[in-house]
């Protein structure tokens, strides 16, 4: 974009002073010089701002060729400027002697922009490029990525399997067994079995310990209650039975006295 305004600001200059050269200033029509020194002003705007975009960019050739196009310029607009004066001072004959030297400088300028629109166009194919190779590595890098994600978790769901299985047949059915044999205690069956842990020694297997101790403490609980029950029983039956004898002795003895 720089060097298409450059491009024009030369453009601007060109036509101002011909258009001077041609109407030698008069009728008014003098305004040319002030219009090719305006449009010198953003050449040199123009050009400064482009080499130091390039001198950021780090391409010292397209920065050495616009020195190149400001120098031409220079020469360009001298005498170009010279030009002009000499055909609206002097006439056509002074003027024309001064045609070729002009021409020469703009041919010249012309030949140094298009060189530098080609090194920009190199610069911009090489970035393009780059770019590109950039992106296809990009793509493969985060292909592989993909992949590589996809293929952890895989793997993270595998495991989680493996796991879930462990723990299922490692905690999850003997807490299972260990509940419903305490449970069944609860409800007074002291015949159950408590699965034996002899090869663990970790809390399900004390929790079996515990279970256990608990259905043998309650098994001896009901036994000693029955012991109990039975000797108050064959107690009370004793009891029951020294009454009934004693009231029979009553009697007899009643009944012999009235005899």
């Amino acid at each position: 974009t720089l060097v298409k305004d450059i491009r024009g600001d030369v453009m601007r200059v060109q036509l101002w002073l011909t258009d001077v050269a041609a109407t030698r200033g008069l009728d008014g029509l003098d305004t040319g010089f002030e219009e090719a020194e305006k449009a010198q002003a953003d050449l040199r705007r123009n050009m400064q701002a482009a080499r130091a975009h390039a001198k950021t960019m780090g391409l010292p050739e397209v920065e050495e060729a616009l020195g190149r196009v400001e120098g031409f310029f220079t020469n360009f607009h001298t005498k170009g400027t010279a030009m002009a004066k000499a055909y609206v001072n002097s006439g056509p004959e002074v003027g024309n002697m001064l045609m070729g030297g002009f021409v020469g400088e703009t041919d010249g300028m012309s030949a140094e922009l298009d060189a530098v629109a080609e090194d920009v166009r190199t610069v911009a194919d090489a970035a393009r490029g780059r770019m590109q190779a950039e992106l296809a590595a990009a793509d493969t890098i985060a292909a592989r990525l993909t992949w590589l994600i996809l293929g952890l978790a895989g793997a993270g769901v595998a495991i989680a399997f493996v796991v879930l299985l462990l723990l299922r047949g490692n905690v999850v059915l003997p807490l299972s067994v260990l509940t419903g044999a305490l449970t069944r205690i609860g409800r007074g069956d002291l015949d159950v079995a408590v699965p034996a842990m002899a090869d663990r020694h970790d809390e399900l297997a004390d929790m079996a310990h515990a279970i256990e101790a608990l259905r043998d403490r309650a098994a001896e609980n009901a036994r000693l209650r029955a012991e109990q029950q039975a000797t108050e029983a064959e107690a009370e039956q004793g009891r029951r039975t020294a009454l009934r004898n004693m009231a029979e002795t009553v009697e007899a003895e009643s009944r012999a006295s009235v005899d």
